[in-house]
């Protein structure tokens, strides 16, 4: 046993063997006050001995099934510590040489609870080969693949789990600063917005800004130590200097917001909307400095519908696509095939409203003059008001 500041560790075993392999074995890490654990790694294997240090050549770290608690003590982070020396830029980093020939990690399941209202949970498999910092601090590695597995965030307060996602999936590498990743996937993502959802969030957001500035308050010295440098070209020391993506996929995806009405705990007014989406690019480029560039575009609409409450008004329509053409800079953008299929539109001024609020305009005066004229005995709806 042993106590690592409000934490209890336990380790069950171990084992560095001459050849330098380590082994270790049952770590548990648990809140002394509550009891509860909020680490667990089961087993953790790699070649570490003395002659890799030495070499700074690892060949293999391997971390199997560990399970971490992120919970409100984790946010609100440990005690405000002696301001730390200032470090000169001009130095190499700490990690500079080191490589690692295979670094694994195996079905890591995360829970994050944030407050008694919300969490989340995850599940993730990560593995790259060949990974180096070089004599700049820049990361270099061959292949790697991340996938996040079975994402969810539950809302007690709502009663629902307003976000899902079943697979998000990269693979690539790093090349002279750049990721780039042949595909970069996710697999029917799910977003369910609800005010009480919401104003749990931006809560725990605001909770977790004051925690922040007030340890930034407490560690801040009188006098910042300022270490002159010469001026370098933009994004010089960067670990990473640009992204390239080959591949985007967005497959199966469910956007809504319910319950925005008159009176929610966040004070907006919404239509009931909903959204089922597939979404694929290509060719999607970026470096420090410069505009991003993109292929050709496609979006596969399932089902669309955003109405007012108490079916006052609604546009629905039950498939749509939308192909767009590589964006080119300087040129306008170009639709190449738009097609939808049996779309509805009931147009009314409470829709019209509900529409303004969205883009943070005042009704217009036209939607006024269409209730009026409702309103006058022996007028009809004119089709700029009810179509």
């Amino acid at each position: 046993m042993a106590q690592i500041g409000p934490y209890q560790a336990q380790l069950e075993g171990l084992d560095l063997n001459r050849n330098g392999h380590l082994e270790v074995r049952g770590l548990v890490l648990k809140d002394r006050q509550s009891g509860a654990t909020v680490l667990r790694l089961p087993r953790v294997t790699g070649e570490v001995g003395m002659d890799h240090l030495r070499s700074k050549r690892l060949t293999e770290i391997t971390v199997e099934e560990p399970e971490i608690l992120v919970d409100q003590r984790w946010l609100q982070g440990s005690p405000a510590a002696p301001p730390a020396k200032p470090v000169d830029p001009t130095k190499p980093p700490v990690l500079a040489g080191y490589s690692i020939g295979r670094f694994r990690v195996k079905n890591a399941r995360i829970s994050f609870h944030p407050n008694a209202r919300t969490t989340a949970e995850v599940t993730i498999n990560y593995e790259a080969e060949d990974v180096a910092v070089d004599a700049s601090g820049r990361i270099r590695s061959g292949e790697q693949e991340l996938a996040l597995q079975q994402i969810k965030i539950n809302s007690e307060s709502d009663g629902a789990r307003p976000v899902r996602l079943e697979e998000f999936r990269i693979k690539g590498r790093v090349k002279e600063g750049v990721l780039e990743l042949d595909e970069l996937a996710l697999q029917q993502p799910e977003l369910h917005a609800t005010p009480t959802l919401l104003a749990a969030l931006m809560g725990t957001a605001a909770e977790m800004k004051e925690q922040h500035v007030a340890r930034q308050a407490k560690s801040k010295p009188d006098t910042v130590p300022v270490i002159k440098t010469p001026e370098v070209s933009a994004g010089a020391g960067s670990l990473l200097t640009g992204i390239r993506i080959g591949r985007l996929e967005i497959v199966d995806a469910g956007v809504s917001a319910k319950r925005f009405v008159e009176g929610n705990p966040m004070g907006m007014v919404l239509p009931e909307s909903e959204v089922h989406f597939t979404y694929r690019t290509s060719g999607i480029e970026w470096r420090f400095g410069q505009a991003p560039t993109m292929g050709a575009h496609a979006l596969e609409v399932a089902y669309l519908s955003v109405a007012a409450p108490g079916n006052q008004g609604h546009i629905r329509m039950k498939e749509a696509q939308l192909q767009v053409a590589k964006l080119q800079e300087g040129q306008p953008v170009r639709v190449e095939r738009l097609q939808m299929l049996e779309p509805q539109v009931r147009w009314t001024p409470v829709l019209r409203k509900l529409l303004n609020q969205v883009r943070g305009q005042q009704a217009a005066p036209a939607a006024d003059a269409c209730q009026t004229q409702q309103m006058l005995p022996g007028r009809q709806c004119s089709p700029v008001c009810c179509w």
